[in-house]
């Protein structure tokens, strides 16, 4: 059983909890989404990182919602990440942060037009914030309005001069137009302001590796790897750069390095775009269609927690128990933190009578989630089923520190002090 993810829900999930009380037993009527009560989840479909969540549900600031958005982006959750950022823009609708985290998404989604009326707007509301002006001219960097980005560009670097960033884009747009020499020095200058920055080493190298300077290509790009990126392109460019130095077994590494990376790409691409066609079905009702897309997807990246939750979702739609839980499992081995898996996990095993697991599934969630009121009252009815009063009373004064006036936390702590006296 699984709820939808809304106030009315909750109260409903509060009302099942607490009328099904026999002497000290339960019946528990929670699903995943009853812990999307708070913004510890956007959604019921969406979670990510424990730390992340937790953080936004405590502090639900902007740089929260930025962090945990991105981190959605990032790991193929597209929906999910516009959901999160446009959810802080509507608290913080002038932030940097968000916008440049939503900008991305929409160009690495190709919807260029979007991405250009959001940044453009944020760098016509703040004329003079360095910053939301970045975020326009990495825009029109990334959705090739050069022209544009070049007359930008220069205005900011007459502002700031010595900044890294701004440095390497307009450096980046020199390269573009051939002009070798004058990108050379301004890269040459924004590594030497921020040297840990693998974006100017890369560009820095391709400049070099147009300038004829095969060593020096390879040892920009070489270190652009150490810094910590990974794409295919860098690989191939290193390749060459070491095909150029006669150090063809090195090279022939690099290529093999590339084709796994254009591979890992593709399958991440083929998941996402699956993924995304599975949640349009859903939508529309066809849950035995998104249901095969998301093993499609799943299939393309085995290691994506969020793919696996969303097709144990659907299967729960079905009534497909075993395969819900198979997939809740492989959810959790892709990502141990993962607390809706968790808790979704904890609810099946309570229905299967299987209270020691559903317990154990429970205390995970509220160790990933320690300030959701609706675990704490999870926790509390399966200990509650056990005659365990007194832990049973504990996890409820936990929900109702948290939140005073939960309806299915006060509730229950009525039955178990009811109980108390009985006995």
């Amino acid at each position: 059983m699984r709820l939808t993810d809304s106030g009315s829900s909750i109260d409903r999930i509060s009302a099942l909890l607490v009328s099904a009380w026999t002497g000290l037993g339960f019946v528990l009527c929670l699903g995943a989404a009853s812990l999307g009560a708070s913004s510890f989840a956007i959604a019921e479909r969406c979670s990510g990182p424990r730390e992340l969540e937790a953080r936004l549900h405590s502090t639900p600031n902007q740089d929260a919602y930025a962090l945990l958005g991105n981190w959605f982006s990032k790991n193929g959750q597209t929906d999910c990440a516009e959901e999160t950022l446009l959810s802080g823009l509507k608290s913080y609708p002038n932030s940097d942060a968000l916008t440049a985290g939503l900008v991305s998404l929409y160009v690495n989604e190709s919807h260029f037009e979007a991405a250009s009326s959001l940044s453009k707007n944020l760098a016509l509301d703040k004329p003079n914030d360095i910053e939301a002006q970045r975020i326009y001219l990495r825009t029109l960097v990334n959705t090739g309005a050069y022209h544009e980005a070049t007359i930008l560009g220069k205005r900011l670097l007459a502002l700031v001069p010595h900044d890294a960033d701004l440095l390497n884009l307009i450096a980046f747009l020199e390269r573009k137009a051939g002009d070798y020499p004058v990108a050379r020095k301004h890269l040459e200058e924004s590594v030497a302001v921020n040297p840990n920055d693998y974006n100017s080493r890369v560009n820095l190298g391709l400049v070099l590796e147009q300038m004829g300077d095969a060593a020096g290509a390879k040892e920009q790009l070489e270190k652009a790897i150490e810094l910590g990126t990974d794409a295919p392109q860098i690989h191939f460019e290193l390749a060459k750069a070491l095909r150029t130095l006669g150090e063809t077994e090195a090279a022939q590494q690099q290529l093999k390095l590339y084709q796994q990376r254009l591979q890992e790409e593709s399958n991440r691409s083929l998941a996402v775009l699956k993924s995304t066609e599975a949640a349009q079905a859903a939508k529309s009702g066809d849950n035995r269609k998104a249901a095969d897309l998301y093993r499609e997807a799943c299939a393309a990246e085995p290691g994506n927690a969020g793919f696996a939750y969303r097709l144990a979702m659907v299967l729960d739609d079905l009534g497909d128990v075993v395969a819900e839980r198979t997939a809740l499992e492989q959810s959790i081995k892709a990502d141990p933190n993962f607390v809706l898996a968790q808790y979704q996990l904890g609810y099946l095993d309570y229905q299967s009578g299987d209270n020691a697991g559903a317990e154990r599934q429970f205390r995970l969630t509220v160790q990933g989630a320690p300030e959701n009121a609706q675990a704490w009252v999870s926790l509390a009815a399966v200990l509650a089923t056990e005659s365990r009063t007194q832990e049973a009373q504990e996890a409820v004064n936990h929900a109702l520190k948290i939140d005073p006036s939960n309806a299915a936390a006060v509730a229950l702590s009525r039955k178990l002090a009811a109980a108390h006296v009985r006995n």
